[in-house]
This record gives C-alpha cells, sequence and structure tokens, in this order.
C-alpha cells in the first residue's frame, strides 16, 4: 500500500504528465504527440497503435481520430482541470481531464502507467461513453487479422 506521501507524488507527476501531454494541444510552437510517441503511450498501447497501423493497407486504422483530445482536429484546446486519483480496484492511477476544444467541453479518462521515479505513460484512454480504446484496438486488430474489416 503506498504511503500518503508516496501517494501524493504520485498524484503531482502524474498530474503534471498530463497537463504536459495537453500544453501541447494549445502551444502553437508545438505539436501534439503523435500517435506512434514511445514518451506518451506505454509499450502496451505503442504496440497496439503501430499494429493498427500496420493492419491498415487498403482500409483506415480503427484509430483514425486523436484519442487524446476524443477530436480529428483541435483549435483553441484549453484544459479546465486535471484530477488524478488512485483507482483501487486496478490499482493504477487515472488522470480525469475537463478541457473545451473547438468552444465544446469534453472529459478525458486516461490510464495511466509508471511511477513518479521512471515518469508516466498514458496505458488506456477510458472516455465516458466509450469501451477502453485498448479494448478496442485489440478487438479490432483480431477482426483484420482475421480477415475482416478494422471497423465493424
Amino acid at each position: 500500500m503506498a504511503t500518503s506521501a508516496s501517494a501524493q507524488r504520485g498524484d503531482e507527476g502524474a498530474a503534471a504528465f498530463v497537463r504536459g501531454v495537453y500544453a501541447a494541444y494549445s502551444d502553437e510552437d508545438v505539436s501534439p504527440p503523435d500517435l506512434g510517441d514511445r514518451a506518451v503511450w506505454s509499450p502496451r498501447m505503442a504496440t497496439l497503435i503501430r499494429r493498427d497501423r500496420e493492419l491498415a493497407t487498403d482500409d483506415l486504422p480503427y484509430l483514425d481520430a486523436d484519442p487524446i483530445c476524443d477530436c480529428q482536429d483541435w483549435e483553441n484546446l484549453r484544459v479546465l482541470s486535471v484530477v488524478v486519483s488512485l483507482d483501487t480496484a486496478r490499482m493504477r492511477w487515472i488522470a480525469t481531464v475537463r478541457f473545451v476544444n473547438s468552444g465544446e467541453t469534453k472529459t478525458a479518462r486516461l490510464l495511466l502507467w509508471g511511477d513518479p521515479i521512471r515518469g508516466w505513460t498514458i496505458d488506456d484512454v477510458l472516455n465516458p461513453g466509450y469501451p477502453s480504446l485498448a479494448d478496442q484496438l485489440t478487438e479490432s486488430i483480431q477482426r483484420v487479422e482475421a480477415g475482416g474489416s478494422a471497423h465493424e
């Protein structure tokens, strides 16, 4: 069990990581992270994203939008809040991010992987109203490898 001091360090470091990811969407001089960016995605998610792209030879990949902003395009993206909490069922940190993009308020839930020493990455996107992004990618990859389409 984490001590309150180590939990606080995890909370603060994870929140700083998430703010840094979203800052790239609001800074015109910085590009948002590429979907293949290993500094943003956990090894598991980076593998799923890479495989999704590899299989998209005659079709769009399953992941044809940016899951971090839940959008195709972003304009004047502004973070309203970042709340990081320990999900005791998963024993993982989850960041809940409220932001405005193109005038629309959205909420993203990011399952984080890492720790205060080695740093943080995004291990899944759990946006409200959608299944887990990792689960969606896994199912899509399995469909394509079985001869089907990435999109149901």
